[in-house]
């Protein structure tokens, strides 16, 4: 059976599809929002892991609400794996991605979050080494 919390932030949001806005409390309007960056996460990582490889790619949404439950303000953090190649010796190598690939999954990062620069947005996107073990 869902909760109640559930079914409000469910609620509010199917108000506010409807056009309707109304005020939700502030417990809420964290489940919405943790519920909001949870699902946006995921998504960019289901979009991103195709291209650079799965377990290659970590992400971290964040969201600003208004007391209505609408996003006033977007971020995303995203970490990419470097490359790894072996040589013919075995040795693993890594390899950076290169900036045009930066900037092609930047692209595909602006529209899984609908990213507006005029409502103070932000990515951000580092190349990395993941500790393997």
């Amino acid at each position: 059976m869902p909760s109640l919390k559930l079914f409000a932030g469910s609620l509010v949001i199917f108000l506010g599809l409807l056009g309707c806005t109304p005020k939700v409390g502030s417990g809420e309007l964290m489940d919405m929002r943790r519920v909001y960056e949870i699902r946006k996460s995921a998504e960019i990582v289901q979009l991103l892991e195709p291209v650079v490889g799965v377990g290659a790619v970590r992400v971290q949404v964040s969201a600003e609400l208004t007391d209505r439950g609408q996003v006033a303000k977007r971020s995303a953090a995203v970490l990419i794996d470097y490359i790894r190649t072996t040589d013919s010796d075995g040795q693993v190598l890594l390899q950076p991605h290169t900036d045009e690939n930066l900037q092609l999954l930047s692209r595909l990062i602006v529209g899984a979050i609908g990213f507006d620069s005029s409502r103070g947005d932000t990515i951000d996107i580092i190349n990395m080494d993941f500790v393997t073990p």
